[in-house]
């Protein structure tokens, strides 16, 4: 009998105590949630929507730094084309005229005929023969320094030109001259508005003649 007993006492403790259990989860369920559901948004927070909001906010400060930089760089593109069309407006038309002269665009060949017959015939020279090579002769070559008072330096120097200057080749002869007329012609080349660069040349005094072999430029379309 008092095994019988000490069980019916313990089961009434135990459903006394899961009464009192239930009455406790019922009275404070609501207060239950709302903790468990702080507790579910604190750990979202820290391990799931700080994280992700740290590297978006990474991620703009990156991005508005690079439009920042971007937009400086254009800045200043901006502020050197605008001091470059000064200094072009400030250029007489003139001058213009001259610049373009020197470097004229591809289309040149027929110029250089005429021009180069005119310089000719102007110094009371005979031009025997005149050739033009019409192929671009590349972005680099042996050539000479322009030609000075004293005529050429025997030494070749190579240069290179930019990607967008070409370089043409002309083989002239020229009769009817002397010493006089032979530093005369290499005066009106370095006088000549546009570029001309004499890397071979030959004065004959016995049959009074020269033949020069120099380069011109244009500029490529």
């Amino acid at each position: 009998m008092k095994l019988t007993e000490i069980k019916e006492k313990k089961e009434t403790k135990s459903k006394k105590l899961m009464q009192q259990v239930s009455k406790i989860l019922a009275r404070y369920f609501n207060w239950l949630i709302i903790v468990l559901l702080i507790i579910i948004f604190i750990f979202s927070y820290f391990y799931l929507i700080k994280p992700k909001y740290q590297r978006l906010a990474e991620i703009v400060k990156n991005s508005n730094k690079e439009r920042m930089l971007e937009y400086v760089e254009r800045q200043e593109y901006l502020n050197k084309l605008s001091k470059l069309l000064e200094i072009y407006q400030g250029i007489d038309s003139d001058d213009i005229k001259k610049i373009d002269m020197m470097l004229t665009g591809e289309d040149v060949h027929e110029q250089l005929f005429t021009q180069l017959e005119s310089l000719i015939l102007k110094n009371g020279l005979l031009l025997k023969s005149l050739e033009i090579d019409p192929k671009d002769q590349g972005i680099e070559g042996n050539i000479a320094g322009r030609s000075g008072a004293g005529g050429v330096s025997d030494q070749e120097k190579k240069i290179s030109l930019p990607a967008e200057i070409g370089k043409i080749k002309i083989s002239l002869s020229i009769a009817s001259t002397d010493y006089s007329n032979f530093k005369n012609i290499l005066y009106v080349l370095e006088d000549n508005l546009r570029i001309m660069d004499i890397f071979k040349l030959n004065f004959n005094p016995d049959g009074n003649s020269i033949d020069l072999e120099l380069y011109t430029y244009y500029l490529k379309s």
